[in-house]
């Protein structure tokens, strides 16, 4: 089953910045005495997890909020709750120093999740009862639904998180320089699932709240089946959106882009279709299936992960090319249920597929869904990442 689970490729859009990592690199890195995880703010130490500091940073209050469950919205309760909480301020050039036993494997298993500004919030309930509710979270979003096969911590393509490149300076130590630019906003900091500091998470905070919330306010709409949770997102618009997004037939707050039998529903002038999506998707499968690695890698993103939300694992590129082979159980395979939307320049396809897999044991159907995010680069498209989830009713028989 696991080479199953593996078929196509899913990856995380990281833009690696070279010119700014090389440019920080010329700068002379204060070292500290004590093992621990360190901010290094104008050419300061700042500590993390150790008391040693010779720098001070100021903190501003944000709004944090989640999105409550399926019952809550069936009961009239609050579609959504927010805490405050304690954001320590960046400058956009921060950078972080590890130094313990092996400091390269720690800042590698760091989250910095940049996070959104949710506004307005719809919810269909879907069957049986089917209630539509809409409200107001104006908070900063966790993105932890929690709900099985929701979409977790990330809200759209800008809420990826960024990875740290590593620079060596002595003997357990190295520096973390964020592989692309810190935009205005809040970002968690965690470490699986242990955390820094033995606190749940740690914020940060840049740049003003104004320009911060107006760039990454979205509009969230969730619709739930069986309870399993699909998540919408949109920029915000001039005005309230909740109760329009609500009364959409399927609780989005965005409408399919060129369904694959569509080929002339709106979307930006010249710009891409769904059609073109939907045929890159077919590639990659057809790929995947024969085990075609060059192919598969031709059309990655050089940083990215693949996500199997059964079971939350998460790999990278290296690791998800390792898998890449032909799986002879496999007898036939079928794909569908294409759905694709475009958020400015990523399109955002869903698709179910079903596999007949056949050996001296088994004869059994699987069915997977996918939610598999793009963008045109270079003349062709590249996956910035995809999420799988194993559906219901699989058919087994043995022989």
């Amino acid at each position: 089953m696991k080479k199953i689970l593996t078929l196509t490729a899913a990856f995380f859009v990281l833009s690696l910045v070279a010119d700014v990592a090389r440019g920080q690199a010329k700068e002379e890195t204060p070292l500290p005495e004590f093992y621990g995880l360190y901010l290094v703010v104008d050419g300061k130490l700042c500590g993390l997890d150790v008391e040693a500091n010779v720098c001070t940073l100021g903190s501003v209050e944000v709004k944090v909020g989640s999105r409550t469950g399926v019952g809550d919205a069936l009961d009239g309760r609050a579609l959504s709750t927010s805490v405050p909480v304690r954001a320590t301020e960046l400058k956009r050039g921060v950078r972080f120093l590890s130094y313990r036993e092996n400091p390269t494997a720690y800042l590698g298993a760091l989250r910095l999740v940049p996070m959104m500004y949710v506004r307005n919030i719809a919810v269909d309930t879907g069957w049986p009862k089917n209630v539509k509710r809409s409200g107001v979270e104006n908070a900063w979003d966790t993105g932890n639904p929690s709900e099985m096969g929701g979409e977790w911590n990330k809200l759209n393509e800008l809420a990826q998180p960024i990875r740290l490149l590593i620079k060596p300076l002595k003997e357990n130590m190295v520096l973390g320089v964020p592989s692309r630019e810190m935009t205005p906003g809040l970002y968690r900091l965690s470490f699986g699932e242990q955390v820094i500091g033995n606190e749940p998470r740690m914020y940060f905070w840049v740049g003003k709240a104004a320009e911060a919330e107006s760039l990454k306010c979205v509009d969230a709409s969730y619709k739930y089946a069986m309870m399993m949770s699909e998540g919408k997102f949109t920029p915000c618009s001039g005005a309230g959106a909740s109760d329009s997004t609500a009364g959409s037939g399927d609780g989005a707050a965005s409408a399919p882009v060129n369904g694959p039998e569509n080929g002339s529903a709106a979307g930006p002038a010249a710009g891409p279709t769904a059609a073109e999506v939907i045929e890159v998707l077919k590639r990659a499968t057809e790929a995947g299936l024969n085990g075609d690695k060059a192919a598969v890698e031709a059309m990655l993103d050089e940083s990215f992960t693949y996500t199997n939300l059964g079971n939350r694992k998460t790999w990278d590129r290296a690791t998800f090319l390792s898998k890449v082979k032909r799986d002879k159980s496999i007898k036939s395979y079928q794909c569908g249920e294409y759905d694709v939307n475009f958020e400015g320049e990523v399109a955002v396809a869903k698709s179910v597929c079903e596999f007949h897999v056949q050996n001296f044991l088994i004869s059994m159907n699987v069915k997977q869904r996918f939610v598999d995010r793009l963008v045109k680069k270079d003349g062709g498209w590249k996956f910035l990442s995809e999420e799988m989830i194993v559906l219901p009713n699989q058919q087994r028989n043995r022989r």
